[in-house]
């Protein structure tokens, strides 16, 4: 047999305190979301993963698979939001057996509201807590690591090796905001973090597929970069 590749104690170190805060991160955020909004941070995911899928709407097989969960525990979490009138479902017009989930206009309102108390969570958590160099170098490191966990991109957040660029022409689609909200942005003439750069809230926030999420995402990489702000 081969003997096993056993930790060395440095490595030993870095992976308790990385298990830490894989550990700790989500009740940290389901605090936040539960105290302020009154959703935990998986119900919040759901949502905001279908802000940003086209018409606001996903199979229910698919968005189990977007938000990394079965079917039966997503079945209950949508019925906790149906019941409160953030997510509505309906038959598929081809597939009568198939179930779409879609957010309500009352769901992306509730979801608007609740944003900006989640990022600044996140911001203090773990954004802030890092120099803008040390954030940059994380998401790649989490893009590589989600290249082992997750190849086939389920969750549609990372596209393989980064390039070095500008801050100005760095691709938007580099940023994990989404494909719809890419493409979104995109036919908005605006496919660099450059062409957002002190561009309206508002304004993004109205383009179909751009939803909380993505702004927040798109902020955060302004910031780090140290780019002009959304306008509010």
């Amino acid at each position: 047999m081969t003997e096993p590749r056993w930790l060395t104690a440095d490595e030993q170190h870095s992976w308790l305190h990385f298990i830490g805060v894989v550990e700790l991160l989500p009740g940290a955020l389901d605090t936040q979301l539960g105290n302020d909004a009154g959703v935990t941070h998986y119900e919040y995911l759901v949502m905001a993963v279908l802000s940003e899928s086209p018409g606001r709407s996903l199979r229910m097989t698919d968005l189990a698979t977007r938000t990394n969960a079965t079917l039966p525990r997503l079945s209950r979490v949508v019925l906790g939001l149906e019941q409160r009138g953030y997510v509505e479902r309906t038959s598929h017009p081809d597939d009568r057996r198939a179930k779409i989930a879609k957010l309500s206009d009352e769901g992306m309102s509730f979801l608007e509201e609740t944003a900006p108390g989640h990022v600044a969570k996140v911001r203090e958590l773990i954004v802030d807590a890092l120099t803008p160099e040390e954030f940059s170098t994380l998401g790649r490191l989490s893009q590589k690591l989600l290249g082992r966990i997750d190849p086939e991109d389920r969750f549609g957040v990372h596209r393989g090796p980064a390039e070095p660029s500008t801050a100005d022409a760095e691709p938007l689609a580099r940023l994990g905001i989404g494909a719809p909200a890419t493409r979104a942005l995109a036919e908005a003439g605006q496919t660099m973090l450059g062409d957002v750069a002190g561009a309206s809230r508002e304004h993004l926030l109205s383009l179909h597929g751009v939803g909380p999420r993505a702004v927040g995402l798109l902020e955060t990489a302004l910031d780090a970069r140290g780019l002009a702000p959304l306008q509010r």
